[in-house]
């Protein structure tokens, strides 16, 4: 397996395919931590764990089967490690439209930490995704609106933040009254 950087995955990131879902996302999460709190000492493998926890989390999210928490780690592992991102523009564009995606709330699921490491996402690196943002104002806005109003006091809480973010990046573009 290569990565789209043409250097070799290495074998350690390889051994995630064979572990439990909950395991896997604990390591990306572990991941994203260490390459938050030692950028310098961790700059060498940003790329390369960049490049592996967004083809795997690509992989996951659009599977039949999806492994939830495999996702809701390796999108931890993403907000931690999106400090320094090295990620192409393609790369980007597909992270921010997962994350579009995973805001949107579904009625048949209980547990919500998808959904609400999404809305961090969004929160914590919303200048990385500023075009996107721009392009889908009142769609995000509606999505907002909606979780907002949710009846889980996290999910409110987590879509009150990200829309301050959201705003942020808007507000230039809003008509002064």
């Amino acid at each position: 397996m290569k990565s789209s950087f043409s250097s070799p995955v290495p074998p350690v990131l390889i051994f995630l395919f064979f572990l439990m879902p909950k395991v896997r996302g604990a390591i990306w999460y572990v991941l994203g931590l260490l390459t938050k709190q030692f950028p310098n000492q961790m700059d060498k493998f940003q790329i390369e764990i960049q490049d592996v926890l967004y083809n795997h989390l690509n992989e996951q999210f659009y599977s039949k089967k999806p492994e939830q928490k495999a996702i809701v780690g390796m999108l931890k592992g993403f907000r931690c490690s999106l400090i320094r991102p090295h990620l192409q523009n393609k790369q980007i564009d597909q992270l921010y439209i997962i994350v579009k995606v995973g805001m949107t709330p579904i009625d048949d699921i209980q547990r919500y930490k998808v959904l609400i490491n999404c809305l961090r996402i969004l929160q914590d690196h919303h200048k990385l995704f500023k075009d996107h943002i721009l392009r889908d104002t009142k769609e995000l806005f509606e999505k907002f609106m909606v979780l907002i109003t949710h009846q889980n006091r996290d999910v409110k809480e987590n879509a009150s933040e990200a829309f301050e973010a959201y705003i942020s990046e808007v507000r230039i573009f809003m008509p002064r009254v």
